[in-house]
């Protein structure tokens, strides 16, 4: 494109992202060059516009697949013996109200990503990911597709199908619908060769194309239009200005994060960090996919059956401690946009737990009805500031003293099988005696183990 610079007979040529600068003064040539960002405006207009038709596409369709399935039930099975098939019509209605979940969650959110890839043949392919189960031809952020929204631009990975892939532009989407259609709100876009750029709003951008190219067009209307799209796109990360407290809404997890959260079911994970680095959000995120078990591998998945044999539901096998009760609902919020059921019994305080524990499962607290003989007094000091400061030192005493007390009381039981007028039990009595006497300054495993080779003679006599 080539712009004329008025009567000074200069000229200015933007090409490929430079500008340069022409003057011609005594009909000598002087010319410098300035490396300036230029915006793919009519390529972010295509990317906004097959945006906001997938929003609305996939929203229709979720909308028409909550109105017209009434979801699996017993009579789906062939055969149905009620008494004994109990797993499997508890694991159709958890399969149920999973989809329906997730029509819900795609109806308000249908997608948190889009990803376009470049595979080994030199084809380009877009992604959309949404939070939850996917459909439209869509791949859910929980499957093993969904990590490209995690990586950046010029990252590899390996998924179904495609073979090794490159990412080569990640759009991170925020949507709502409006009054006047889908929205995406603060989308952060990259390219291989632009970004990250932030738009505040595709609708804005879309509706904000005026034609000023006529004769007698408003000079001003159509600057006060360029000052606008300007401000809708501004390059870099745009921070989201606090509105309300409670847990950052993060759709998208970093690298790092979403590697922690696809671990395997079996994994003993300790995360630590200072606030605000997305540690609650990231154990939330992988609760929400382990408990689908739609993208559980084969050994996760024996877990579960597993889990299930004993009456209990997959979707109700965990507990979430939190340390206040606020905390605790910011993250039954944070737990319904991910589209994961989490009642009250399943998000507690350990104050409050503690107190249920003790009672009802070790029978440790005084209740109503028979059962323990303490009462809970918090306001009690039962920890010196001594072993506060020190409570490495103090664990160490009070562990010495508990396997001491615990070797002396088996030791006394056992001296009083060995003074047993049975021949028999006392036999066995001089045996555990001698056992203790062994083991008296050894770990508790090792006493343990000695004992257990006397459980047969124990036993038989017992017997």
């Amino acid at each position: 494109m080539l712009v004329g610079a008025g009567a000074t007979g200069g000229e200015r040529a933007v090409v490929a992202g430079l500008v340069i600068v022409g003057f011609d003064l005594n009909m000598k040539k002087d010319f410098s060059i300035v490396t300036v960002h230029q915006e793919p405006t009519e390529h972010i207009d295509q990317l906004a516009t097959e945006t906001l038709k997938q929003f609305e596409s996939v929203a229709d369709a979720a909308r028409a697949k909550l109105g017209n399935s009434s979801g699996a039930t017993a009579t789906s099975l062939a055969t149905i013996n009620t008494m004994t098939d109990g797993g499997a019509v508890n694991r159709l209605a958890q399969i149920s109200d999973e989809l329906r979940q997730s029509y819900i969650q795609l109806s308000r959110e249908p997608a948190i990503s889009r990803v376009v890839v470049e595979s080994e043949d030199g084809k380009r392919h877009t992604y959309f990911i949404c939070r939850t189960t996917s459909i439209l031809g869509m791949a859910s952020y929980r499957s093993p597709v969904g990590r490209l929204a995690s990586l950046p631009v010029g990252s590899d990975l390996d998924i179904p199908v495609r073979g090794n892939v490159v990412v080569v532009e990640t759009a991170q989407l925020h949507p709502e619908q409006k009054i006047a259609g889908w929205d995406s709100n603060n989308s952060v876009i990259e390219g291989q060769n632009y970004g990250p750029l932030t738009v505040l709003s595709f609708r804005t951008l879309l509706e904000g194309e005026t034609d000023d190219s006529g004769v007698g067009a408003d000079l001003l209307a159509s600057l006060l239009a360029q000052e606008s799209q300007s401000a809708n796109i501004s390059e870099g990360i745009r921070r989201s200005v606090i509105t309300k407290m409670g847990l950052r809404d993060q759709p998208i997890l970093d690298q790092y994060q979403d590697k922690i959260f696809r671990l395997p079911l079996g994994s003993r994970l300790l995360i630590l960090g200072p606030p605000g680095t997305g540690k609650t959000t990231t154990l939330i995120r992988r609760l929400g996919q382990k408990l689908d078990s739609a993208f559980l591998d084969e050994d996760e998945r024996s877990i579960v059956e597993s889990l299930n044999s004993s009456n209990l539901l997959h979707s109700q096998s965990w507990l979430m401690f939190t340390p206040t009760d606020l905390l605790k609902l910011y993250v039954k919020e944070a737990f319904a946009r991910e589209g994961v059921p989490a009642p009250e019994e399943r998000i507690a305080t350990w104050t409050d737990y503690r107190h249920k524990l003790a009672r009802e499962k070790l029978s440790v607290l005084r209740t109503a009805s028979p059962g323990g003989t303490f009462v809970l007094k918090d306001s009690l000091a039962t920890i010196t500031p001594d072993a506060q400061a020190n409570m490495t030192v103090f664990f160490g005493d009070f562990n010495a003293w508990h396997k001491s007390a615990f070797i002396e009381d088996i030791r006394v039981s056992a001296e009083e099988l060995s003074n047993d007028p049975d021949g028999k039990i006392a036999e066995l009595g001089q045996r555990l005696l001698a056992i203790t006497k062994v083991n008296k300054s050894g770990s508790v495993t090792t006493l343990f183990t000695a004992i257990n080779s006397e459980s047969n003679r124990i036993q038989g006599i017992i017997a």
